[in-house]
C-alpha cells in the first residue's frame, strides 16, 4: 500500500515586497513559487475520505501568508 505522495504547486505567482533596494520596496515584484510537500496518504488510500487528505487551497495561503510579510533576503523567505 502507498503510504506517502509528493503534492506539486508550481509556478504561483506572487506580488510581493521583498528586496533591500527602495524601489523593490515600494513597487514589489512578481515572484514565482514552487513548492514539493511529501506526505502521509495511508488514511485517505484507506477511507477515501477528502477530509483526510491535503488541501491545496490551504498550501496556498500558508504560501502568501509567508510572502506578505517583506523580507529583504530572500533566503529568509525561503
Amino acid at each position: 500500500m502507498i503510504t506517502s505522495a509528493s503534492i506539486f504547486l508550481e509556478n504561483v505567482v506572487f506580488h510581493a515586497y521583498h528586496g533591500v533596494l527602495p524601489q523593490e520596496n515600494k513597487i514589489g515584484n512578481c515572484f514565482i513559487v514552487n513548492v514539493r510537500l511529501k506526505t502521509n496518504i495511508t488514511s485517505a488510500v484507506e477511507t477515501d475520505d477528502l477530509a483526510t487528505t491535503v488541501d491545496y487551497a490551504d498550501i496556498y495561503k500558508v504560501l502568501k501568508e509567508e510572502m506578505d510579510i517583506p523580507s529583504k533576503l530572500l533566503e529568509h523567505v525561503c
